[in-house]
């Protein structure tokens, strides 16, 4: 959404000599040898979906040479709106091989993607037993009875979180498919399914799945190709953090035309003659101190998390910015011990 259309547009329509193009453009190759290491490795890692692994490894080093541009910027925003108190981590860049990996990416979302059809179905026929128990009764008994219905089980709604295991709020409701039984193939009841990790592999033919896919056939989910984390040593800090990042940046300057000497130009420095126009917007908040979180995260382990589209421009008329989607996480001086601790030991509340 934050990339340029006609960006989106060779994207979409999958022109390869444009690809070389703009990998090269933005760093993310460093020449024509370096681009067929890439292809070389694509077909070796995934030679069944060639087509499907490269273009998810273009749309990655895409990213991954624009983020590499921004982070000296990104560093620079963060450093001038932390308040007194806090320890900056990073901006921190993904490595360049994990265009290597978006094929099990994608493997792994499909298979989340079947435990989550199956939870569905299971949620939905536990609450239609529930409903049924209330045939006969009446007044608050009945009432009862029809709210519990309402509620899906923890140990089933786990499995339907959505984006980075925010925790599902939802009513049980009756899965829109065509196949009135379970998601699960080869005879797995979904109950069973539900109580393991997801499966490695998955069934249906990867190229035809729609996990992490958007709709307009981009892949989804690469908004941590550069991240920063802010420590922060008290509660107070980090509101103080929280509001600092979360202020809307101010208005651009007037573009004034580019100048042959730096010193001409009361906006210019000795190390960028022009300067550049930063800004920072946050587009969604996951907040894990929320009440409605408590059932997804440990207290100790609660952090914010900030997806901001980070913009850099250089002054000048008809200058074009480079913007790419960034994440934040705000924490407090415990909350990494305590999230890798839940994480080795496979904890959920």
């Amino acid at each position: 959404s934050v990339l340029p259309p006609e960006m989106v547009l060779w994207l979409k329509a999958k022109y390869t000599s444009h690809a070389f193009v703009e990998l090269r453009n933005c760093g993310a190759v460093t020449s024509a040898d370096d681009f067929n290491d890439v292809i070389k490795g694509v077909v070796a890692k995934s030679p069944k979906y060639f087509a499907e692994h490269f273009w998810r490894a273009t749309f990655y080093l895409l990213l991954w040479g624009r983020a590499k541009h921004l982070q000296p910027f990104f560093l620079k925003e963060l450093k001038r709106r932390l308040p007194d108190g806090t320890v900056l981590d990073g901006p921190s860049l993904r490595p360049r091989s994990d265009y290597m990996v978006e094929m099990d990416r994608k493997a792994r979302e499909d298979a989340l993607q079947k435990r989550k059809e199956d939870a569905c179905w299971v949620a939905w026929d536990e609450a239609e037993k529930l409903r049924k128990q209330a045939v006969g009764k009446l007044g608050p008994e009945a009432r009862a009875i029809r709210r519990a219905a309402k509620i899906v089980a923890p140990r089933v709604a786990r499995h339907l979180r959505t984006w980075r295991n925010v925790a599902f709020l939802g009513e049980p409701t009756k899965p829109n498919s065509g196949e009135e039984g379970l998601a699960s193939g080869s005879g797995v009841p979904a109950a069973r399914m539900l109580q393991g990790k997801a499966p490695p592999a998955v069934e249906r033919e990867l190229a035809e799945s729609t996990a992490a896919t958007g709709a307009d056939g981009l892949p989804t989910g690469l908004t941590d190709v550069l991240v920063a984390r802010v420590v922060c040593d008290s509660f107070e800090v980090f509101r103080a953090t929280f509001d600092a990042l979360c202020a809307p940046p101010p208005p651009p300057p007037r573009p004034v035309p580019q100048v042959s000497d730096p010193t001409d130009s009361p906006e210019g420095d000795a190390a960028e003659p022009r300067g550049h126009i930063i800004s920072l917007r946050v587009q969604r908040i996951v907040n894990d101190f929320h009440p409605d979180q408590t059932g997804a995260v440990f207290p100790r382990a609660a952090r914010v998390l900030l997806l901001a589209c980070f913009s850099v421009c250089p002054r000048g008329i008809g200058t074009t910015p480079v913007q790419q989607l960034v994440e934040i996480e705000i924490l407090l001086p415990f909350t990494s011990e305590a999230r890798w601790l839940a994480e080795y030991l496979e904890l959920d509340p």
